[in-house]
């Protein structure tokens, strides 16, 4: 089941699933990847919440995995924070992520 989607501006689409892990769509070249916690570092395959940065930077809200980002650059994906860390997170459930025109990133968890 699909969760959330985002697009980038160099128009990949990106689609969060509810237990698939995260697939990106690249038109242009024709292709599609899959990202989950067996081939990558994906701290969870329930993707709930996505949003992109203005350098085309993917934010990743898991269930029960904290925040992940995909690097435009690098093409890897690395887990940013989890409850246990200090100034992090209060839960691993985030429900919504929001990127403002300041590039600051807005993070929504079951836990406030």
């Amino acid at each position: 089941m699909i969760r959330s989607l985002s697009l980038d501006s160099l128009q990949n689409v990106y689609v969060g699933t509810n237990s698939n892990g995260l697939f990106k769509i690249n038109s242009e070249r024709n292709s599609i990847t899959n990202f989950s916690t067996s081939n990558s570092k994906l701290t969870s395959s329930s993707i709930w919440a996505l949003d992109c940065d203005s350098e085309n930077n993917l934010w990743i809200g898991t269930y029960n995995g904290g925040l992940n980002y995909l690097s435009n650059v690098s093409g890897e994906i690395k887990p940013i924070l989890t409850s246990s860390s200090i100034n992090s997170i209060v839960n691993n459930n985030i429900t919504n992520i929001y990127v403002d025109q300041a590039n600051n990133i807005w993070i929504c968890t079951e836990g406030g």
